[in-house]
């Protein structure tokens, strides 16, 4: 039976990725204590881009807005949550969508992209034969992705326009919102870009956007306990965290079988047949007033979404 994992902070930090893949858990060692350094995680590519870009590498030219594009974004939300599809199949008609300039399925297409890539490249920790066997599946449904059309350019971006590309729209809106009518309005755009892209790279955008202004401690709502709530860096990761299990309301799949908890056993060693993402949080990877402090902010993101 695995430990629960006691942590005072989290780090969520970025290593790019797919499709709230990649929750990589980092385990340290303390006095007969574990901690969990960080939860949900991604393939980081280093910032140069600014906030608006065109893509003109090889053929097609594909040039879209750096600025989330809420009235297009449906239909690539709806083809990146079809779990039933591989995630090739995925890749390739997000793809489409971005060339009929969708920026959020470009997006999500890279979010694809990056994670079959680290998948096949190895993983940070030792692998058991059940992480070695979820990961064949999860290769599986990545299998001629890189034959997709758009899988080389994009490949490109990655090298030539890193993530600011695809984010930086997304911190100017909620900064602008903040500057105009405070942190209500602030909140409110940052769910709707999250609806519109329900992935951990966008939660971590945007709550480190939000984390700017300290969004939580404005709003009386975002009640949290214990002598880490004062840390805005905890509160910054515990939202993170929030988001990314808000990402369940919005359409991701989160159940035992789903890709999210499978990237959790993959790329964290934290491998629990029949439990769902809910079920890990709270009973292996949280302590209970870390839990209760997620509970909270969940509570405060639903009503306001």
């Amino acid at each position: 039976m695995l430990r629960k994992f006691e942590s005072k902070q989290f780090f969520l930090v970025a290593l790019g990725g797919l499709l709230l893949a990649g929750l990589i858990v980092a385990i340290v060692s303390g006095v007969s204590k574990l901690r969990v350094h960080t939860l949900v995680s991604h393939t980081t590519v280093e910032s140069k881009a600014d906030s608006d870009a065109s893509i003109e590498l090889g053929s097609p030219k594909l040039t879209v807005a750096a600025k989330p594009e809420h009235a297009s974004s449906s239909a690539g939300a709806s083809i990146y949550l079809d779990q039933s599809r591989s995630l090739a199949d995925r890749f390739g008609l997000l793809y489409q969508q971005a060339l009929a300039g969708d920026h959020n399925a470009m997006h999500l297409a890279y979010q694809i992209e990056l994670d079959c890539v680290a998948w096949s490249k190895g993983q940070f920790l030792k692998p058991t034969p059940e992480m070695e066997s979820v990961k064949s599946a999860l290769l599986a449904k990545c299998a001629n992705i890189s034959s997709q059309p758009g899988f080389a350019l994009l490949s490109k971006v990655a090298e030539e326009q890193p993530r600011d590309f695809f984010e930086q729209g997304i911190r100017d809106e909620i900064r602008t919102g903040f500057a105009n009518e405070g942190a209500a309005k602030a909140m409110s755009i940052a769910l709707d870009d999250y609806r519109a892209r329900p992935d951990p790279a966008t939660a971590k955008v945007i709550a480190e956007t939000l984390a700017e202004m300290d969004v939580t401690k404005y709003d009386i709502a975002f009640k949290l306990e214990g002598l880490s709530a004062s840390d805005p860096n905890y509160r910054r990761s515990m939202f993170e965290t929030a988001l990314n299990f808000l990402s369940c309301d919005y359409g991701v799949p989160c159940g035992p079988d789903s890709e999210i908890v499978a990237s959790v056993c993959v790329n964290g060693g934290i491998c629990h047949p029949g439990y769902g993402l809910e079920q890990l949080y709270r009973e292996i990877l949280l302590s209970g007033e870390d839990m209760k402090n997620l509970e909270s902010i969940l509570a405060a993101l639903r009503k306001k979404g």
